[in-house]
């Protein structure tokens, strides 16, 4: 009888170890970004990004991921569901599909296709590894990638716009953040990671903007004083999507007119 409880107990810390080692546990819940806009009166402020909770769909283990203003923590979105993989892949549902967003599988030159700045769509892109740095004490890895990117009028495709991903933390731009575009626009909208998270305990943070800024910055008190250029800019939140809005036309972050 003693040696059938040991074998319980034996059998109940292989699990609970198990699930502990589970690759998804390695990664951060939360997410301070720093947005910055690009107009002639710029403003800095810190969005929220954080896993919410758990739910299954199609038989799947999805995490909601939601966000808010760090000055209106009331006022929370919702961003999409991602899922963790065990061959160390990131993957994000929206409308019934899934787009692979992170792949920590990579090796030193693969192309591979994902999503850049799935918080603004579901855009995919062509994405070639050119470094990959691992850590002796925590064996994670930081990735070096480029976007493949046409050039105009030519039949050719250049290496541009490098994109940083630390495994357990995601891009330096924001675990969803990041551009599918290499330009930015007057008007439009930058962001960086200030900091990341894991259960209350920091985990990551920007070695170039934590001096400056620490793990959260706003520039703004409220969301009716945001200052806006002379052009009559002002951003607004439509349907948990970030829009622009300037001289009686509504657009996109990345400058695409979109309909009211």
């Amino acid at each position: 009888m003693k040696q059938f409880y040991f074998l319980i107990i034996c059998t109940l810390i292989s699990v609970q170890t198990f699930a502990q080692d589970k690759w998804a546990d390695i990664w951060c819940d939360t997410w301070n970004i720093l947005e910055h806009t690009m107009g002639m009166e710029s403003t800095e402020e810190t969005w929220r990004h954080y896993l919410a909770q758990d739910t299954i769909i199609n038989e799947q283990t999805y995490s909601v991921v939601n966000y808010y203003w760090t000055l209106e923590e009331t006022k929370v979105y919702k961003i999409a569901f991602v899922r963790f993989t065990e061959d160390k892949k990131v993957y994000l549902l929206r409308d019934n599909t899934e787009y692979l967003v992170y792949d920590f599988s990579v090796q030193v030159g693969d192309t591979i296709e994902a999503i850049v700045g799935a918080f603004w769509g579901d855009m995919s892109e062509q994405l070639l590894v050119r470094e990959i740095h691992t850590d002796i004490e925590t064996n994670l890895k930081t990735i070096i990638l480029y976007r493949l990117c046409p050039i105009e009028d030519l039949d050719e495709i250049t290496e541009c716009c490098p994109i940083e991903w630390i495994e357990g933390v995601g891009s330096t731009d924001g675990f969803l953040m990041g551009y599918p575009v290499c330009y930015h626009w007057t008007g439009g909208v930058g962001c960086s990671l200030l900091c990341a998270y894991k259960d209350d305990e920091l985990k990551y943070y920007n070695p170039t903007h934590y001096e400056r800024y620490g793990c959260e910055y706003n520039t703004a008190t409220d969301v009716e004083t945001l200052p806006i250029s002379n052009s009559s800019t002002q951003k607004v939140i439509h349907e948990g999507q970030l829009l622009i809005q300037s001289d009686g036309k509504t657009y996109n972050v990345l400058g695409v007119e979109v309909g009211e």
